[in-house]
């Protein structure tokens, strides 16, 4: 269950208890498998099942296949970690609740990525206890979540007030190491070739032990075992915010931007604000990306250190490649929203023993972090048809499934609400890193005026949740057909 290289977790619930058998095969170049599968069986005669397949190769892409019992075979594809840091791709997203089409336009633009894992900033579902919006969140994803791993933080709609039912669900449909920290997988650390995560509830009392004492651990784990790794935090709600709910006052009450400063984090990621914004205080850079599907919100305070923000539907695409992370939100018609990259232009301050912060002295010398933007505008009313391909010569790997996948609809009009603070927009308005641009985009967006939706009642009553998760010693991702069951 370790999140590390040659290790995958396959979970999946079957509408009546039994076995599973789950193979997986190298994928060749040409995207046909070769060689003989590895295969692990699940005996027990359970529902939900997590079946750990190990003795995979590092950065590889595999096919997958799950099968049982009273079940049809379902196939997918995932790609195991890099040792090293080859490039890959990930996404960014979150606060997919409360809004089934806007949710399924994001998913729909998502997938035609192709990305190696997806990192979800909580929010899953309006009620954490409710069985039904479970059903309808993997309902939506499971296309998406087949084919990549998915690594979610848990949000304050999971958690539900604390509520054990809201707890219980997230740790039962997500599938989190290490199991090391106070609370397990509501807090947890992932690392992917060169990009270190911490995944922390946003929730909890990171002021005293054993939560801060844990968070500490692994910021100076990651500098000391990576220090030329890029390292990001993840939390639902964080500490910068122009939206309604605004900054987080417990966590910078608790010291935690002065803790990330520290350790040279590079990013700090968010949700809970159903915007797009990032921006940057005293050398701590942070992004809100809480627009994947719930009702958007207006901006709410003026902030100096804001440098972008937008009330728009909208996915973040990272691509990692060498001493550089590129950073583009884009909207679910394919075009661009924001675009920045940071970059290691070349070996970050050392760490000098266990729980020692970055070296100051050689961190100004040499500042970790450079930062190239370019803020866009909304798309203008009038449709481009072109499609658009990747640049020649790249060296991605998840290149390689992007090109098998579906056509997209055609696009529908853009909406007139949508509404950003950039700058004014190139000629073309297009990304020309999608594959193909133009994407479905619903019209019914709107932008909520101010406060949260988080009254919301609990609803369980039967769970109607398909053949599949997925997660690679990571998080869990959704596979396969429906079927229904009394709860």
């Amino acid at each position: 269950m370790a999140p590390r290289p040659g290790a995958i977790t396959v979970m999946l619930e079957r509408a009546a208890p039994g076995p599973v058998t789950v193979r997986a095969w190298r994928v060749a170049s040409e995207g046909v498998a070769v060689g003989a599968p590895i295969e692990v069986r699940d005996t027990a005669m359970v529902n939900l099942h997590e079946v750990l397949v190990e003795g995979l190769a590092a950065g590889v892409r595999y096919q997958y296949e799950v099968s049982g019992p009273g079940i049809g075979a379902t196939e997918g594809v995932f790609s195991t970690a890099p040792q090293r840091a080859e490039p890959f791709r990930f996404l960014l997203y979150g606060d997919t609740r409360s809004n089934a089409r806007s949710h399924a336009s994001i998913v729909a633009a998502m997938r035609r990525e192709g990305p190696d894992f997806v990192v979800h900033t909580g929010d899953l579902l309006a009620d954490g206890r409710s069985d039904r919006q479970w059903d309808d969140f993997f309902s939506i994803e499971r296309d998406l979540l087949r084919d990549t791993v998915f690594i979610p933080v848990v949000g304050n709609h999971e958690l539900r007030n604390s509520s054990r039912i809201g707890i219980e669900n997230f740790r039962r449909y997500v599938n989190c190491p290490p199991p090391d920290a106070p609370r397990p997988e509501l807090d947890y650390v992932v690392r992917y070739g060169n990009v270190r995560m911490i995944l922390a509830n946003a929730y909890d009392d990171w002021s005293r032990a054993p939560q801060r004492a844990w968070l500490e651990q692994h910021l100076s784990q990651a500098r000391r075992d990576g220090p030329d790794d890029f390292l990001l935090v993840v939390t639902h709600w964080g500490m910068h915010s122009s939206g309604p709910h605004g900054e987080n006052r417990s966590l910078r009450a608790a010291g935690l931007p002065e803790m990330f400063r520290r350790y040279g984090v590079d990013l700090v990621v968010a949700g809970h604000d159903h915007v797009y914004e990032r921006g940057e205080e005293r050398g701590l850079r942070y992004m809100v990306t809480g627009g994947s599907g719930a009702p958007l919100y207006s901006r709410r305070t003026e902030h100096n250190y804001t440098r972008v923000f937008a009330a728009q539907h909208h996915y973040v695409r990272v691509d990692a490649e060498g001493d550089k992370l590129d950073f583009t939100a884009v909207r679910p018609d394919g075009t661009v929203l924001d675009r920045f990259t940071i970059r290691h232009p070349r070996a970050r301050a050392r760490v000098a023993a266990e729980g020692s912060p970055v070296d100051p002295s050689l961190a100004a010398a040499a500042p970790s972090v450079t930062e190239e933007s370019e803020a866009l505008a909304p798309v203008p009313s009038r449709r481009h048809a072109s499609s658009r391909h990747h640049r020649d010569g790249s060296s991605r790997r998840s290149r390689r499934h992007r090109d098998q996948l579906p056509p997209p609809p055609a696009p529908a009009p853009a909406d007139a609400q949508a509404r950003a603070t950039t700058v004014p927009v190139p000629p073309s308005g297009l990304d020309p890193e999608l594959r193909r641009a133009q994407l479905p985009l619903h019209r019914a967006r709107r932008v909520q005026p101010h406060g949260c939706l988080c009254a919301y009642p609990g609803v369980a009553s039967r769970s109607e949740l398909g053949l599949g998760l997925i997660a690679f010693g990571l998080c869990a991702m959704g596979l396969g057909g429906r079927r229904s069951r009394q709860s």
